[in-house]
């Protein structure tokens, strides 16, 4: 059975987290292979320098986090998520949003041709009539991130394309 014990202290802007955890059985379904339980949540101890602290505290703040705890778990998700666009060993999703001009003549038939190429990794797309000239379009897709990217690549390279983003989102 796992327990853990805890105990904080506050000192001059650090908090430092104390945990004891009594010994466990090998190989429990409750646990994954680095030993933490799964279906909870872990705590630690994070030392940091004052103005670091501040910023954290600005960072959680600006974008409306109850507490540190989750601004440092966006920071880290995101941080992983960077990581798995780099480790080609893993699936990703990804939203592709794009802004361009559907009247560029030949853009809307290269554009679709670009997409029938990737058919095995684009899952949906959402078109959107902004203006008389311009369109916002979504693509979902799944797949490899250097597939991905090659693909968000080629369609923003085409003439017509105002503006483009590739965000990558955990699975």
């Amino acid at each position: 059975m796992f327990v853990a014990l805890f105990s904080a202290a506050r000192r001059e802007n650090c908090i430092f987290l104390f945990v004891n955890r009594s010994k466990r059985k090998a190989n429990s379904a409750n646990y994954n292979e680095r030993g933490h339980t799964m279906g909870t949540v872990s705590r630690f101890g994070v030392s940091l320098k004052p103005e670091t602290l501040d910023a954290l505290d600005d960072y959680a703040d600006k974008r409306g986090f109850q507490n540190r705890s989750q601004a440092l778990t966006r920071i880290i998700e995101e941080a992983l998520l960077q990581q798995a666009e780099i480790d080609d060993s893993n699936d990703v999703s990804g939203a592709l949003v794009l802004i361009f001009d559907h009247h560029r003549p030949d853009f809307m038939k290269e554009f679709v041709a670009i997409q029938h190429d990737y058919q095995d990794s684009i899952l949906a797309s959402q078109h959107i009539h902004v203006d008389h000239h311009n369109c916002l379009e979504t693509i979902t897709m799944r797949g490899k991130p250097s597939v991905l990217n090659k693909l968000a690549d080629r369609i923003l390279a085409l003439k017509g394309v105002k503006h483009g983003k590739l965000v990558f989102a955990a699975m």
